[in-house]
């Protein structure tokens, strides 16, 4: 048998809309594994919102975030692609200025707006 790449998405994929891992997604993806297989996380979340211990303990061998943005195999940074600092500057002043929210996601934290957003916007996994 050939050894294939599974890519999975997060959200309504491996967890529900509450969090929740089934157990059959827990089997699954252990049984593609004992098969030779390799399963990729692959997600348009930012690297940041890719941290839940119980998502990162499936044994995934990889990450595709950020839509495509971040790559990462067997521990190792593939790829990493930023936005310009000038441009993200620029981005945000505007985007300030005209009283438009704003959200910069990065690898590790996220930093939001302190206007345009309500608690309930946010969910916490």
């Amino acid at each position: 048998m050939d050894k294939k790449i599974v890519f999975f998405d997060i959200d309504g994929t491996i967890w529900d809309y509450h969090g929740v891992i089934p157990d059959s997604t827990i089997k699954g993806i252990k049984m593609l594994k004992e098969n030779g297989h390799i399963p990729i996380i692959c997600t348009g979340r930012a690297m940041g919102h890719v941290r839940d211990k119980k998502l990162l303990s499936l044994g995934f061998s990889g990450v595709i975030a950020a839509c495509g943005a971040h790559v990462e195999y067997d521990n190792k940074m593939l790829s990493e692609q930023f936005l310009p600092e000038s441009l993200t500057k620029e981005v945000v002043e505007l985007s300030l200025k005209y009283k438009v929210p704003v959200v910069l996601e990065g690898r590790y934290k996220h930093w939001v707006s302190s206007f345009g957003f309500s608690h309930d916007d946010f969910v916490e996994i």
